[in-house]
């Protein structure tokens, strides 16, 4: 800025009540948002990855509401909403093992269910970012079956949200 005898033109004429000047406030305010916290923005990709693996490990095994029996395709719907209204994920189970009794369902995993009895919440895991392996459904007693009713490994219980994400 250039400065003469007769002129100081970094002064503005019109002060404040305060004393300050025009000038001086700008000054005061272009320094207060150069000093302001830098912002980082986060794709929406990058944001939904995040959010789909926490939706997974969020959970705890065990607080998941126990699975609901069922007998004809009218309670099998019941028992999926039941569990859906309360939050939670719900996939039929033919928990007996036994095809011959129960109501053929289509699973999670958009495989036919032959057999199933109950309306269960799915457990999971995400082996690879983004891709959602439904591990199991935890039973009264804490064992875990799949939806044939056959061995499968513990895994964290699933939100009706968080299974919606992986789709």
């Amino acid at each position: 800025m250039r400065k003469t005898n007769e002129h100081d033109h970094a002064k503005n004429s019109s002060d404040d009540a305060q004393g300050g000047t025009d000038f001086a406030r700008r000054r005061k305010i272009m320094l207060g948002l150069a000093s302001a916290p830098v912002v980082m923005t986060v794709s929406n990709a990058a944001m939904a990855n995040a959010s789909s693996h926490q939706c997974v490990t969020n959970t705890v095994p065990g607080t998941e509401p126990a699975c609901i029996p069922f007998t004809d395709q009218a309670s099998a719907d019941a028992a999926q909403a039941t569990l859906n209204n309360s939050f939670w994920a719900a996939g039929p189970v033919n928990t007996d093992n036994n095809t011959g009794t129960g109501v053929d369902l289509i699973g999670l995993n958009n495989n036919l269910v032959s057999g199933a009895d109950q309306m269960c919440v799915p457990s999971g895991d995400e082996p690879t970012p983004d891709i959602l392996q439904i591990t199991g459904y935890r039973q009264p007693g804490g064992n875990y079956i799949d939806q044939d009713g056959g061995a499968a490994t513990a895994g964290n219980p699933l939100s009706a949200s968080c299974l919606a994400s992986f789709t």
